[in-house]
């Protein structure tokens, strides 16, 4: 940056233009993309699998991969068999290795001490929602939280 300042102009312009080139491709070939809807899904499904097996086997070239796929692929269906959301997994599989990599750092920073995670204002903040979300799929929070508004709206339709 000190030796050629104009470079770091020249990253965003070449961004802004292939941001731009991106949408304009994207664009023109719509058409032919909302053609692959009319495809039946006995011919499509066949066709994303062998897919999914190429890449899979491609990025690193061992047959573990493929067994990685298929193992989740099978979880996948379950999931969906029994009306799971894949959303949490997909993200806990993402999110789970900056979860462990920034947990193992912030417990050498506190030489494993938990109690920050505790403490601090904004640690407190996150795990009375993250509490607050779980307790919203319990029964039992969802009734209580539905009888208290029914007796919100009861007390403001007297008036």
């Amino acid at each position: 940056m000190i030796e050629s300042p104009n470079y770091i102009w020249e990253i965003t312009a070449m961004l802004i233009l292939a941001a731009a080139a991106s949408l304009l491709i994207s664009l023109s070939a719509v058409r032919f993309q909302i053609k692959i809807l009319i495809i039946p899904r006995p011919v499509l499904m066949p066709i994303v699998f062998a897919l999914c097996v190429i890449g899979s086997f491609a990025i690193n070239v061992r047959i573990f991969d493929l067994w990685v796929m298929l193992a989740f692929g099978l979880l996948g269906y379950v999931m969906r068999r029994y009306d799971y959301p894949a959303a949490p997994l997909v993200l806990g599989v993402i999110l789970g290795d900056m979860l462990d990599v920034n947990l193992r750092r912030a417990l050498i920073r506190t030489d494993a001490d938990l109690t920050p995670f505790f403490t601090r204002p904004i640690s407190l903040i996150l795990l009375a929602v993250t509490l607050l979300t779980i307790l919203a799929r319990a029964g039992w929070f969802q009734r209580l939280i539905g009888t208290g508004s029914a007796r919100v709206k009861t007390a403001f339709s007297r008036r």
